[in-house]
């Protein structure tokens, strides 16, 4: 490990705040969808949705690996997280093997956007 290793750094400043994302997902105001809806705050990150669980599973099924990193397989927090370091530092490799995720972080991250459009 170099004192001034900047891949390590860009790589640890994107993993925290990959956390950051995932937990302001708790804060946002979700506006109601139909005329019987009420605006509520969303109560749970976006790695503890059924939504992201199962784009894990699929993830794991298609190619085998249960995450980006094998810290990453720790808990869905660090998933979300090395996620986020996955799609911004390796993007291709990541949507290669990960492709329910990124499809989920092309949301969130890339403003619902494909990379190179």
């Amino acid at each position: 490990y170099k004192h001034h290793d900047h891949d390590q750094l860009l790589a640890s400043l994107v993993h925290e705040g990959g956390h950051f994302i995932d937990y302001m997902q708790k804060n946002k105001v979700i506006k109601p969808t139909g005329p019987d809806d009420m605006e509520y705050y969303s109560t749970i990150r976006i790695s503890e949705t059924k939504k992201w669980e199962s784009a894990m599973k699929r993830d794991l099924k298609k190619y085998g690996m249960r995450s980006y990193t094998s810290y990453g397989a720790v808990a869905n927090i660090e998933d979300f997280a090395e996620s986020c370091k996955g799609y911004i530092t390796n993007h291709d490799y990541f949507a290669t093997y990960f492709p329910a995720r990124t499809r989920i972080l092309d949301k969130v991250i890339g403003n619902g956007k494909k990379k190179g459009k």
